[in-house]
């Protein structure tokens, strides 16, 4: 997948994270029935995190590929990174799925498998 990928396209395919189901293309986070709709932004934010996982990607990159040409200062991924968090139910003193690596970057931490096309998984 290119490193610049959007929700737009269908064929985005859909991603296990842990005990999580993610679909890029709905913006849909599913765990034990429970349906979480993110804002478009953070589902591109995990989605770079999790098409890379377990790599850990820099501040700096994120900023780049999620928020690319704007003016985005490093507290509004902060901040996005917290409301994943959030919606994954994770601790950012013990993580289970979102690792901050100081002065570095986040990563994955979580198993992630990606769900082929058409494959039953949701």
């Amino acid at each position: 997948m290119s490193p610049h990928a959007s929700t737009e396209s269908p064929n985005i395919g859909l991603f296990c994270i842990g005990d999580f189901h993610f679909d890029a293309h709905s913006l849909e986070l599913c765990r034990e029935g429970e349906v979480v709709r993110l804002p478009r932004r953070l589902a591109q934010l995990l989605l770079r995190l999790v098409e890379e996982a377990p790599t850990v990607l820099s501040r700096a990159a994120l900023i780049e590929q999620v928020w690319q040409r704007r003016m985005v200062e490093d507290e509004v991924l902060s901040r996005a990174i917290a409301d994943l968090r959030k919606a994954l139910g994770d601790d950012p003193r013990s993580p289970r799925y979102i690792e901050t690596i100081p002065t570095v970057g986040y990563r994955v931490c979580a198993p992630v498998r990606r769900i082929p096309p058409g494959a039953q998984g949701m």
